[in-house]
């Protein structure tokens, strides 16, 4: 996806952006898929065929911008829950273990989160602020706090 001729090359197969868009919805639990087709469809996005103002969109590039909105909800959802899990283990003094697990599957669904709004940021038409992750706060457990302090760098789709 780093070359510039094979991208425009693929920015012209049919319905190359619900394609990807669904193997994002289908896989968003997996990063082994969904990172590299994430990479993928932000560089399609992002390489400068007809982007830029929603009415100007393809209808295929306003479902899949649609398609990715909603996939973005339900990874803020499951953060969200991860977030109060870690919270409900570290006030009963829950399992490292458990905290762990849970711990890697928020950093997991940080960068995923952050993948997603990469794409979506190429659009141009949402409020400044709106595709943003906010970063997991500090932890009381140690090895929750050590994965927590992985987000902090992660690298965004743009500068890669």
């Amino acid at each position: 996806a780093k070359s510039p001729v094979l991208t425009e090359e693929l920015a012209e197969v049919p319905d190359i952006f619900t394609t990807l868009s669904e193997l994002l919805q289908m896989f968003r639990g997996n990063p082994d898929i969904f990172q590299p087709t994430a990479k993928v469809l932000h560089a399609l996005v992002s390489c400068g065929k007809g982007v830029g103002s929603l009415d100007a969109l393809s209808d295929e590039m306003k479902g899949m911008k649609k398609k990715l909105e909603g996939i973005s909800q339900i990874l803020k959802q499951k953060l969200r829950l991860e977030k109060k899990y870690i919270d409900h283990m570290e006030n009963k003094k829950g399992s490292d273990v458990s905290a762990r697990e849970s711990a890697k599957k928020v950093v997991q669904i940080t960068k995923d989160l952050q993948s997603l709004y990469d794409i979506l940021n190429c659009f141009g038409d949402a409020p400044a602020g709106e595709y943003s992750v906010v970063e997991p706060r500090s932890a009381k457990n140690t090895i929750v706090r050590k994965a927590f302090m992985e987000t902090q760098n992660i690298p965004s789709l743009n500068r890669m």
